[in-house]
């Protein structure tokens, strides 16, 4: 795609970034299907990524675009098989982000709170760590005035991570 880096060169960066900032959430924007792109090159490239210490990857199948110098190349991926590496690429970030999300579990993080849901006799707090995993802390109504003074929205709030809720993709959390 002519982009003025090399693999190479980009793993150079993501090792670096990962020495500096070790709990760091680090993702990928890829486009999967490009012209040229063989099965060879695709499996390569997901055992690769399965190795990387990335915790997300934004994954794209390539779409023609008129006028462009790709739409001009050979080794056209037909699109059913461009969907079908997506799904591929997809599914490993999703495991990733699940195994990154585990990695807090019975550590202290900050919460960025984001909303308050009531449910029955508890309140559910949903936020975002600075590491971007999603989180929620579930209080007891008859906490709640003790939890309004020391965090409203917006905030950040220590709490610590206890279990991963698989059906809702999030860290379940306390304070």
């Amino acid at each position: 795609m002519n982009r003025p880096y090399t693999l190479e060169h980009a793993l150079s960066l993501l090792d670096y970034s990962r020495k500096r900032l070790p709990v760091s959430s680090l993702g990928s924007d890829l486009i999967t299907g490009f012209p040229g792109e063989t099965a060879e090159i695709f499996d390569s490239q997901a055992s690769l990524l399965e190795e990387l210490p990335l915790s997300y990857l934004h994954v794209f199948p390539y779409s023609e675009r008129v006028g462009t110098a790709a739409t001009r190349l050979d080794g056209e991926v037909p699109m059913v098989e461009r969907k079908r590496r997506a799904h591929r690429l997809r599914s490993i970030s999703e495991r990733k982000q699940r195994e990154f999300a585990r990695s807090f579990i019975d550590k202290k993080i900050e919460l960025v709170l984001e909303t308050v849901t009531e449910n029955n006799e508890v309140v559910e707090i949903k936020g975002t760590t600075r590491e971007f995993v999603d989180a929620m802390v579930v209080i007891p109504k008859n906490d709640m005035a003790k939890f309004a003074l020391m965090s409203p929205l917006g905030k950040c709030l220590e709490v610590s991570a206890r279990s991963y809720l698989e059906s809702k993709e999030i860290l379940v959390c306390e304070l």
